[in-house]
């Protein structure tokens, strides 16, 4: 897939949302009546899970995470809470159910076919005049948006129009890249990097596993999804879809070694962890200097 930065960011912010809706336990939306919800249908002989991310001029406000099952796939959406002003070492990742109104720009990514959809209402590119050339801001001007007016709604998959190579509205700068290496057994698996100060969450990427390795583009953890270029010691953690597991940087010791046990909690794990020094754009670790998350390691 092409590196679309305005539109990447969507999928690094579900993937990372989504973990945390899964790890944290803090998801309330069986009591939230008001929550919104989107069904897509028509996906005939699709599999594996999917994400989708609805978009505002200011940036993507709502997200939603689920898998595809009888040719469709249902999505709680969640509010994506931008909490930068508000990091210090008390903080500690939320969800909150989005039961917002209003009408937004849908992006769909897919999963397991690697494959982006924009919402355009059934509307091809070039009867929407969005051709090769065009500026991001054009292009968003241009493109339809869909109208949340009840708590749920059904879309069928032909309302949407798959990613072209030419919609990269990137510029030059770019954030620094960490390859891992040695993944030998999770072949077309997409995956999540977090990087922490601390417990704080400061940065994110996410990429697809090939040839036993994956590379990740690393972005600010903000709405903007700005490239990240800080340097020096920081926690990392990985998440696989597919698998649905997590491993942090451990430096290869086991979770025994570095007196991390059952009980230890958020704060601890981040004191107690190995830090990785990034000095340089690109960094490259190996996969057995991870760990697999234990079970009792979740809050």
């Amino acid at each position: 897939m092409a590196n679309k930065r305005k539109f990447t960011g969507v999928l690094a912010i579900m993937l990372v949302f989504g973990m945390l809706a899964a790890g944290c336990g803090n998801d309330d939306s069986e009591n939230n009546t008001d929550q919104k919800g989107i069904t897509i249908t028509g996906l005939n002989g699709m599999t594996g899970g999917a994400g989708i991310g609805l978009y505002s001029q200011n940036g993507f406000i709502a997200y939603g995470e689920g898998t595809i099952k009888n040719n469709s796939v249902f999505f709680e959406l969640f509010e994506i809470i931008n909490n930068e002003d508000s990091y210090d070492e008390d903080y500690e990742p939320e969800t909150k159910p989005w039961a917002g109104n209003g009408s937004y720009h849908l992006i769909l990514h897919l999963h397991k076919q690697e494959e982006s959809y924009f919402y355009t209402d059934g509307k091809t590119f070039i009867e929407l005049n969005l051709i090769e050339g065009i500026t991001f801001e054009q292009f968003l001007s241009r493109l339809p948006k869909y109208d949340f007016t009840s708590a749920s709604s059904s879309i069928p998959f032909n309302k949407f129009k798959e990613s072209q190579e030419w919609m990269d509205f990137d510029d030059d700068s770019s954030g620094n890249e960490i390859t891992i290496t040695g993944i030998n057994d999770k072949t077309g698996d997409l995956g999540g990097i977090r990087v922490f100060s601390q417990s704080e969450l400061i940065a994110l990427g996410t990429g697809y596993i090939n040839n036993n390795s994956i590379i990740f583009d690393l972005e600010k953890f903000d709405i903007n999804s700005s490239p990240w270029i800080e340097k020096g010691p920081f926690c990392l953690e990985i998440y696989f879809v597919i698998a649905e597991k997590y491993y942090y940087y451990t430096d290869g010791k086991t979770f025994d070694e570095l007196d991390i046990t059952e009980g230890t909690t958020y704060e601890q794990l981040f004191f107690k962890l190995p830090k990785y020094n990034i000095t340089s754009k690109s960094s490259t670790i190996p996969f057995n200097k991870f760990k697999e998350m234990p079970e009792w390691l979740e809050w």
